[in-house]
């Protein structure tokens, strides 16, 4: 009986591991002209260094907690639309880059300069994701600091794109 058990979870386990069921760190793959596309959409954006796809629970732009309808958001959290009048932000603009935000799977970004920071998912202080620049990056294993966030090369995809952990 035990033996049947046994065999029962490592089976499950195999085909679980096997599948995309559970997100893990790559089960997204780069698509190079979808990444290379969203990343210098963003940085043609003056006016926006950060922001989410706003699916999940916590909606923020420019630093700036957003709320679509009363349902949701925290207490402090603003109207889109309030909050693109207020920076004068173009809400197609807006709309357009969270579409290509949920339609790649990167869900958020923050923006310095030419470079820009995804994240794709991820667990309390743990997460992971891709690290554009225009100019460049070199693979480095060490971790730094950028915008806030501890980050760490982890998988060297090309001259301008590296796979993160981030915490």
């Amino acid at each position: 009986m035990n033996r049947q058990i046994l065999l029962t979870f490592f089976l499950c386990f195999l085909f679980c591991s096997c599948v995309d069921i559970y997100p893990e760190p790559h089960a997204l793959k780069y698509k190079d002209k979808e990444f290379n596309e969203l990343a210098n959409f963003i940085l043609d954006q003056k006016d926006i260094y950060e922001m989410d796809d706003f699916t999940r629970h916590y909606k923020r732009l420019n630093e700036i907690s957003i709320k679509i309808d009363d349902k949701e958001g925290d207490q402090d959290a603003q109207y889109l639309y309030v909050v693109e009048d207020s920076l004068k932000l173009d809400a197609k603009i807006v709309s357009a880059l969270r579409i290509k935000l949920e339609d790649t799977k990167l869900r958020d970004f923050i923006k310095s300069g030419d470079t820009i920071l995804f994240t794709v998912d991820g667990f309390l202080d743990n997460s992971w994701g891709f690290m554009y620049s225009k100019q460049g990056l070199t693979m480095d294993s060490t971790w730094f600091n950028f915008k806030g966030n501890s980050v760490k090369f982890v998988e060297d995809v090309n001259k301008n794109w590296k796979r993160t952990a981030i915490r």
